[in-house]
């Protein structure tokens, strides 16, 4: 899921910087549930699209570019959207 996700954000925002991680094993482990691979996942993206916009339209816009992908699975995105400004 990470290559697809990474395929789509870098058509749609063309970022400066992409880093996207798999914290499914992490994140359960702490919680203390059963690990659920490919659940949850941290997207850190820069692009300049994101200049002068709301982070919760940055977020609908990140969300909505890789949604099809867990089309009806259960899971969790961590999302930290900027500008290069930022």
């Amino acid at each position: 899921k990470i290559d697809l996700m990474r395929q789509k954000l870098e058509g749609a925002f063309k970022p400066i910087q992409l880093k996207i991680y798999d914290e499914s094993l992490k994140k359960m482990e702490y919680s203390g549930e059963r690990a659920r691979p490919e659940s949850y996942f941290f997207i850190d993206i820069v692009s300049d699209k994101f200049n002068e916009m709301p982070r919760t339209e940055r977020h609908r816009l990140v969300h909505d570019a890789i949604s099809d992908i867990f089309r009806g699975t259960k899971h969790t995105l961590e999302i930290h959207a900027r500008s290069p400004k930022e």
